[in-house]
């Protein structure tokens, strides 16, 4: 899944947004319902800025309470992030 970047995505040293990286988890999340049901936890951890103009693709691993998501530009993982079911 490609994440097209816009403009208000980019802060003042021309790096994504820390908000930005957090959009993408229901854009993922609508894909896989029975994961998006309350109470879950998610954690994005950052590696290298994604700069305006890069094209980001999204890639998953489920498992039947977690999906992790890794932010790509090429081959490059720029961001991960984790989003896990938690038993009520």
């Amino acid at each position: 899944m490609s994440i097209p970047l816009r403009h208000t995505d980019i802060d003042s040293f021309e790096h994504v947004t820390n908000s930005a990286y957090w959009h993408a988890i229901p854009e993922v999340l609508a894909h896989y319902p029975q994961l998006a049901e309350p109470p879950y936890r998610a954690v994005i951890e950052y590696r290298k800025p994604i700069t305006l103009g890069e094209s980001v693709t999204l890639r998953t691993e489920t498992t039947d309470s977690q999906i992790n998501v890794w932010s790509c530009v090429g081959e490059d993982v720029r961001a991960t992030a984790m989003v896990c079911r938690l038993n009520p």
